[in-house]
């Protein structure tokens, strides 16, 4: 269970179009349902939200957006905190996308996006105040590199947020290995880290005052509708598999059953540098 850079890549360049049309021409992420939130637009700018007051942004700010897809939450934090956003993605669609979205928003000149592995940027030592990552950073091979990498580009002082999905334990049964491997194969990602390795590592990066929110409730809806709109595509993923015909993504079927059967979190990570 384990993809490559090139077919991460290769999976977002082919799939972006689908997540533009059937999620959000914004984000990817699954968004925050708080009380009285009313629609999955709303749900997206609920965590965008989040992520600004977690790390507490303001203008005087140098920020990383560590995966930032086509950019959503970096706009959000520019156009909101006048704040200097970078966004790196793997991506070329993506990368595209963002840079003619920046181009149009009012806080275009605080906005940068690069095409960039998160775990081996070319940015210089100290360089960003805050950092964070929404859904992306489950896609380090080793969540350890890009924590040590992370820490090196980050101020003394310097936040980090990572909302992500973490296994709740390392051993699984068959069955909640199966709902596994179908949820993390289908969108490419490499594995997932268990919530106490998470959390080890971030100390070995040498991160302080960590702590961990656990966020499932709040995507919950969103799950949801993942897992209803792709009952629809169903019929065609399974002939897929038996034609052995592209990338087989029972994803929106399977990660359902992660979050219901307790195998996995939806939670965040907040720790700030030594």
């Amino acid at each position: 269970m384990s993809s490559s850079n090139a077919e991460i890549s290769r999976y977002f360049d082919r799939h972006q179009i689908i997540y533009t049309l059937f999620w959000s021409r914004t984000s990817l992420h699954c968004g925050f349902w708080l009380e009285n939130t009313k629609s999955l637009a709303e749900a997206i700018i609920n965590t965008d939200r989040f992520i600004v007051d977690s790390l507490a942004i303001d203008s005087t700010d140098k920020v990383l957006d560590a995966g930032c897809g086509v950019g959503g939450t970096c706009i959000y934090i520019a156009e909101t905190t006048g704040s200097q956003v970078d966004g790196i993605t793997v991506s070329e669609v993506q990368l595209k996308i963002a840079k003619k979205r920046a181009s149009k928003s009012p806080a275009r000149n605080l906005l940068n996006f690069s095409k960039q592995d998160f775990s081996q940027t070319n940015f210089k030592d100290n360089s960003f105040s805050k950092l964070f990552g929404i859904e992306s950073i489950c896609y380090a091979h080793k969540k350890i590199d890009f924590l040590k990498e992370a820490y090196r580009i980050m101020v003394p002082g310097g936040k980090l947020v990572v909302v992500d999905l973490f296994l709740t334990k390392e051993d699984l049964n068959a069955q909640e290995m199966k709902i596994y491997k179908n949820t993390i194969e289908g969108c490419a990602v490499p594995n997932l880290s268990t919530k106490d390795d998470f959390q080890w590592s971030l100390e070995q990066a040498g991160f302080n005052s960590i702590a961990f929110h656990d966020m499932t409730s709040y995507i919950k809806r969103s799950s949801h509708k993942l897992y209803y709109r792709a009952l629809v595509t169903y019929p065609l993923q399974i002939l897929k598999s038996r034609l052995r015909v592209g990338r087989v993504n029972f994803t929106p079927i399977y990660q359902r059953a992660l979050f219901d059967r307790k195998v996995a979190y939806y939670g965040a990570f907040t720790a700030t540098k030594s």
